[in-house]
């Protein structure tokens, strides 16, 4: 009933584990690229869209609504939609990109072994339209493993993209639409591909990449994305790829994993 399985609950509480999503604080903390630029909590009529690209945390609870999963917080008792609030476990994670990529201007290069419903797949989404609203020409692809799931996820990100504009018309706006690119005004562009797909992701300039549930793909499509995408992102700054997924057994992700801890792997 409540979405945590016995072992996490009896964790609660304890500061070395982070087993439950934390509600919303008015406090002057921000994820942004400027953390003393403006307080994550300000009343509508004072945001505007320069605050809201400084703020990540800020972006995603005034720009952002998901569908609510009951039990996550006090926030989301029922089902519904609301703002997206983000939980202990997502500010930790995203806060680590924000440093990489907007503060030390480094590669990033990030693998996450989660928990499931943990809400990765989401954050990194919403960080990904974040980045497109003030990067112009950026162009990331998010490749996931089926096609339904694909475009459930296209739907999504044309509706947070479309509520921030009507909502903060300062936004690029979506140019253009088709089934597998969303292409804004400035130039940035979201690619989506399946990894059913015979040649996701071949011949196109990327500096973003994110690979949803890997050891879901079919048989040889992790070892073909790994051969033609990834060495042709440059190891520059504002170069972003994130690899995450719930554990599925022994395969490929779990041999980078291995070779990551190993330090013998560029993530």
């Amino acid at each position: 009933t409540t979405g945590i399985s016995p072992l996490e609950a009896m964790l609660i509480g304890k500061e070395e584990y982070v087993v439950a999503p934390e509600v919303q604080k008015d406090d002057s903390n921000t994820n942004g690229r400027d953390r003393n630029t403006v307080p994550s909590v300000l009343h509508d009529n004072e945001i505007n869209v320069e605050n809201l690209l400084n703020d990540f945390q800020l972006f995603c609870n005034n720009a952002v609504r998901i569908k609510y999963r009951p039990g996550m917080g006090n926030h989301c008792e029922s089902v519904g939609f609301g703002p997206f609030i983000l939980t202990s476990a997502q500010k930790k994670i995203i806060s680590i990109a924000i440093d990489l990529f907007f503060h030390k201007l480094v590669p990033v290069r990030i693998q996450i072994l989660k928990s499931r419903q943990l809400g990765v797949t989401t954050l990194f989404l919403v960080f990904w339209v974040w980045i497109c609203f003030q990067v112009d020409g950026y162009t990331c692809m998010f490749i996931i493993d089926k096609g339904a799931h694909l475009e459930e996820k296209r739907q999504q990100l044309l509706t947070w993209i479309e509520e921030a504009v009507d909502k903060f018309p300062g936004f690029p706006a979506v140019k253009r639409r088709g089934s597998k690119v969303i292409e804004l005004t400035n130039g940035s562009r979201i690619l989506l591909e399946s990894a059913e797909s015979p040649n996701p992701g071949t011949s196109e300039m990327l500096q973003g990449l994110h690979q949803s549930e890997r050891p879901k793909w079919p048989d040889g499509r992790s070892g073909q994305v790994k051969a033609s995408i990834l060495p042709a992102i440059p190891v520059t700054k504002h170069t972003l790829v994130v690899d995450e997924s719930t554990a599925e057994g022994f395969d490929d992700f779990k041999r980078d994993w291995d070779r990551i801890h190993e330090g013998n792997d560029e993530f």
